[in-house]
Protein backbone atom coordinates (compact mmCIF):
# COMPACT_ATOMS: atom_id res chain seq x y z
CA UNK A 1 0.00 0.00 0.00
CA UNK A 2 1.75 2.93 -1.52
CA UNK A 3 0.83 6.77 -1.10
CA UNK A 4 0.72 7.82 -4.14
CA UNK A 5 0.51 11.30 -5.67
CA UNK A 6 -3.03 13.41 -5.94
CA UNK A 7 -2.93 12.86 -9.52
CA UNK A 8 -2.59 8.95 -9.39
CA UNK A 9 -5.21 7.87 -6.75
CA UNK A 10 -7.69 10.52 -8.31
CA UNK A 11 -8.96 8.69 -10.98
CA UNK A 12 -9.90 11.04 -14.17
CA UNK A 13 -12.70 9.08 -14.70
CA UNK A 14 -15.25 6.99 -12.28
CA UNK A 15 -13.03 3.68 -11.65
CA UNK A 16 -9.89 4.31 -14.13
CA UNK A 17 -6.73 4.60 -12.83
CA UNK A 18 -3.74 6.45 -14.77
CA UNK A 19 -1.45 3.46 -16.43
CA UNK A 20 2.55 2.73 -15.06
CA UNK A 21 4.37 3.09 -18.83
CA UNK A 22 7.58 1.97 -17.60
CA UNK A 23 9.62 1.48 -14.67
CA UNK A 24 13.39 1.77 -13.50
CA UNK A 25 15.20 1.16 -10.18
CA UNK A 26 17.82 3.08 -8.50
CA UNK A 27 20.66 1.49 -6.46
CA UNK A 28 20.17 3.67 -3.87
CA UNK A 29 16.85 2.19 -2.91
CA UNK A 30 14.31 4.25 -5.17
CA UNK A 31 11.58 3.63 -7.48
CA UNK A 32 10.98 5.14 -10.90
CA UNK A 33 7.75 5.13 -12.63
CA UNK A 34 6.23 7.32 -15.81
CA UNK A 35 2.39 6.86 -16.13
CA UNK A 36 -0.16 8.42 -18.08
CA UNK A 37 -4.12 9.11 -17.53
CA UNK A 38 -6.21 6.67 -19.22
CA UNK A 39 -9.13 9.32 -19.78
CA UNK A 40 -6.84 12.00 -20.74
CA UNK A 41 -6.74 12.50 -24.89
CA UNK A 42 -3.86 11.00 -26.82
CA UNK A 43 -0.81 12.83 -26.76
CA UNK A 44 -1.57 14.61 -23.24
CA UNK A 45 1.63 15.12 -20.81
CA UNK A 46 2.10 12.10 -18.23
CA UNK A 47 3.77 12.25 -15.21
CA UNK A 48 7.18 11.07 -14.15
CA UNK A 49 7.21 9.63 -10.10
CA UNK A 50 10.17 8.92 -7.41
CA UNK A 51 9.56 6.76 -4.95
CA UNK A 52 11.53 5.55 -2.04
CA UNK A 53 12.12 1.45 -1.78
CA UNK A 54 13.23 1.25 1.58
CA UNK A 55 9.76 1.91 3.10
CA UNK A 56 6.66 1.79 0.54
CA UNK A 57 4.44 1.12 3.37
CA UNK A 58 4.62 4.81 4.65
CA UNK A 59 5.95 5.95 1.13
CA UNK A 60 5.28 9.55 -0.60
CA UNK A 61 5.89 9.26 -4.11
CA UNK A 62 7.20 12.53 -5.55
CA UNK A 63 5.62 13.36 -8.78
CA UNK A 64 7.12 15.52 -11.94
CA UNK A 65 5.02 16.69 -14.86
CA UNK A 66 6.12 15.69 -17.99
CA UNK A 67 5.74 17.92 -21.33
CA UNK A 68 4.34 15.09 -23.57
CA UNK A 69 2.70 11.27 -23.34
CA UNK A 70 5.95 9.29 -21.86
CA UNK A 71 6.08 5.52 -22.63
CA UNK A 72 9.97 4.26 -21.56
CA UNK A 73 11.97 6.18 -19.12
CA UNK A 74 15.44 4.81 -18.75
CA UNK A 75 18.15 5.35 -15.51
CA UNK A 76 21.90 6.04 -16.88
CA UNK A 77 24.62 3.64 -15.64
CA UNK A 78 25.71 5.93 -12.92
CA UNK A 79 22.45 6.80 -11.62
CA UNK A 80 22.89 10.55 -12.50
CA UNK A 81 20.40 10.94 -15.63
CA UNK A 82 16.39 9.77 -16.00
CA UNK A 83 15.31 9.68 -19.98
CA UNK A 84 11.92 9.89 -20.64
CA UNK A 85 10.74 9.11 -23.88
CA UNK A 86 7.28 9.36 -25.90
CA UNK A 87 6.36 7.34 -28.90
CA UNK A 88 5.82 10.42 -31.46
CA UNK A 89 9.98 10.99 -30.65
CA UNK A 90 10.03 13.59 -28.06
CA UNK A 91 12.68 12.77 -25.43
CA UNK A 92 13.50 14.67 -22.01
CA UNK A 93 16.40 13.98 -20.03
CA UNK A 94 15.78 14.87 -16.26
CA UNK A 95 18.87 14.80 -13.39
CA UNK A 96 18.83 13.04 -11.16
CA UNK A 97 19.65 13.05 -7.30
CA UNK A 98 20.00 9.50 -5.84
CA UNK A 99 20.87 11.07 -2.79
CA UNK A 100 17.88 13.14 -2.48
CA UNK A 101 15.90 10.88 -4.70
CA UNK A 102 14.62 13.76 -6.62
CA UNK A 103 14.86 15.00 -10.77
CA UNK A 104 15.91 18.32 -11.69
CA UNK A 105 17.01 20.48 -14.58
CA UNK A 106 14.54 18.49 -17.26
CA UNK A 107 16.01 19.02 -20.81
CA UNK A 108 13.80 18.37 -23.90
CA UNK A 109 16.54 16.70 -26.69
CA UNK A 110 15.42 17.13 -30.74
CA UNK A 111 12.58 15.97 -31.64
CA UNK A 112 12.73 13.10 -34.29
CA UNK A 113 12.85 14.44 -37.63
CA UNK A 114 11.27 11.23 -39.29
CA UNK A 115 8.08 11.79 -40.34
CA UNK A 116 5.43 8.70 -39.22
CA UNK A 117 8.62 7.75 -36.66
CA UNK A 118 7.89 6.08 -33.77
CA UNK A 119 10.23 5.35 -30.45
CA UNK A 120 10.30 2.37 -28.85
CA UNK A 121 12.65 2.73 -26.12
CA UNK A 122 15.83 4.62 -24.93
CA UNK A 123 19.06 3.00 -23.23
CA UNK A 124 21.49 4.62 -21.93
CA UNK A 125 25.10 4.00 -23.82
CA UNK A 126 26.90 5.51 -20.71
CA UNK A 127 26.63 8.72 -19.29
CA UNK A 128 26.55 11.13 -22.59
CA UNK A 129 24.94 8.78 -25.44
CA UNK A 130 21.65 8.00 -25.29
CA UNK A 131 20.22 5.31 -27.99
CA UNK A 132 16.85 5.24 -29.21
CA UNK A 133 15.12 2.70 -31.40
CA UNK A 134 12.97 4.35 -34.07
CA UNK A 135 10.36 2.32 -36.18
CA UNK A 136 8.52 4.41 -38.87
CA UNK A 137 4.79 3.47 -39.70
CA UNK A 138 5.39 1.71 -42.73
CA UNK A 139 8.66 0.72 -42.82
CA UNK A 140 11.36 -0.54 -40.33
CA UNK A 141 13.44 1.77 -38.56
CA UNK A 142 16.81 2.03 -37.08
CA UNK A 143 18.99 3.17 -33.77
CA UNK A 144 19.71 6.64 -32.92
CA UNK A 145 22.18 8.15 -30.88
CA UNK A 146 21.93 11.84 -28.78
CA UNK A 147 24.95 13.07 -27.53
CA UNK A 148 23.86 14.56 -24.07
CA UNK A 149 26.92 16.97 -23.96
CA UNK A 150 25.22 18.70 -26.62
CA UNK A 151 21.22 18.77 -26.28
CA UNK A 152 20.49 21.06 -28.91
CA UNK A 153 22.16 18.57 -31.69
CA UNK A 154 19.60 16.29 -33.28
CA UNK A 155 19.66 12.87 -33.02
CA UNK A 156 22.05 10.54 -35.68
CA UNK A 157 21.84 7.71 -36.85
CA UNK A 158 23.88 4.58 -34.85
CA UNK A 159 21.97 1.81 -36.92
CA UNK A 160 20.28 2.53 -40.02
CA UNK A 161 17.32 1.02 -41.57
CA UNK A 162 19.03 -0.77 -44.45
CA UNK A 163 21.07 -2.79 -41.75
CA UNK A 164 18.74 -4.25 -39.94
CA UNK A 165 15.21 -6.00 -41.43
CA UNK A 166 12.75 -5.19 -38.73
CA UNK A 167 11.60 -2.39 -36.76
CA UNK A 168 13.68 -2.55 -33.32
CA UNK A 169 11.55 -2.91 -30.53
CA UNK A 170 13.77 -2.91 -27.28
CA UNK A 171 17.75 -2.08 -26.82
CA UNK A 172 20.20 -3.71 -24.45
CA UNK A 173 23.82 -2.67 -24.18
CA UNK A 174 26.46 -4.56 -23.01
CA UNK A 175 28.62 -2.77 -20.22
CA UNK A 176 32.12 -2.60 -20.76
CA UNK A 177 35.16 -2.24 -18.82
CA UNK A 178 37.81 0.07 -19.41
CA UNK A 179 41.14 -1.45 -20.48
Amino acid sequence: NVALPRRMSDAEAPGRQPSLCSIAFDPGRAILACARGHAQPKGAPGWVFVLPADDLQGAQARSYDCRFDPCWIELSPGSRRLAVAEHNGGVEVWRYDSQLRALADCVALPPLAVGGARLSCVRFLDERFLLASVGEVHSPGGILRWDLDDPAAQPVPALVASEISRATRCLAVSPVEEL
